[in-house]
């Protein structure tokens, strides 16, 4: 038995831990945000990011929302930010599990695809033609009005009642 308490204060101190980390890196997206704070550009498995993130998802989100892992791209790795990449995914995760009050699932996946020709013109952004990652986050909730679509990556736009939310998890993410 002291074994098994043993391997479970670890898992807790692991976890918080994770959430000190997780909150200087919030701190990091706030600033990156306003223009303020440095952006990393380093080559980094997003594989392993999807995995990290998940892990801390499945220890603080309700456990009636399953998380599915469909890690289906072969080439995973690409240049950017990793605390940005797990904070937008973790943002995702939460803004799904607000939608799943009742439960549902949570399913993050990646493939590699070639983009070519209009697909290459995705909302404000231009692409160049050529291989991308693809991270799809979906999940089983109840959707976001078509009346909300228009703002939802404004900052500090939220539906949600008073206390529920920042209005900045999608804003970040965009």
């Amino acid at each position: 038995a002291e074994r098994a308490s043993g391997e479970s204060e670890r898992r807790l101190c692991g976890t918080i831990i994770s959430a000190s980390e997780r909150a200087g890196q919030l701190t990091r997206q706030l600033l990156a945000f306003a223009r303020k704070g440095k952006i990393l550009s380093t080559p980094l498995d997003a594989h392993q990011v999807l995995h990290e993130t998940v892990a801390l998802l499945e220890r603080t989100i309700d456990r009636r929302i399953e998380i599915v892992t469909r890690l289906e791209a072969e080439r995973a790795t690409l240049v950017g930010d990793p605390a940005q990449l797990q904070n937008a995914l973790l943002n995702l995760g939460v803004n799904a599990r607000d939608a799943m009050p009742e439960g549902g699932r949570i399913t993050f996946s990646s493939e590699n695809v070639h983009l070519a020709g209009p697909h290459c013109q995705v909302g404000s952004f231009r692409l160049e033609e050529g291989e991308y990652l693809h991270l799809c986050v979906a999940d089983t909730g109840c959707g976001i009005p078509e009346a909300h679509l228009q703002r939802i990556f404004d900052p500090f736009f939220t539906p949600k009642d008073v206390g529920m939310g920042t209005g900045l998890c999608l804003a970040a993410v965009f």
